[in-house]
């Protein structure tokens, strides 16, 4: 059972991390959404991933 958990969720790490890098050299643009169980500036864990997601969209390049 573990060795099959792990191979799914490496699977899924791979799917995860590929994808983005094929549409950015294919020239497609890439459309980045999250979704927060509270309000983006709650002070805890939802504005953390909301700073973190700012901060992803800052360093990608441009598809503009």
């Amino acid at each position: 059972m573990g060795k099959k958990c792990f191979g799914a969720v490496l699977i899924l790490a791979l799917i995860c991390f590929v994808m983005p890098y094929r549409a950015w050299s294919a020239g497609k643009e890439f459309h980045f959404g999250m979704l927060l169980v509270g309000p983006y500036n709650d002070q805890g864990w939802s504005q953390a991933h909301y700073d973190a997601g700012r901060y992803v969209e800052k360093k990608c390049p441009a598809q503009r």
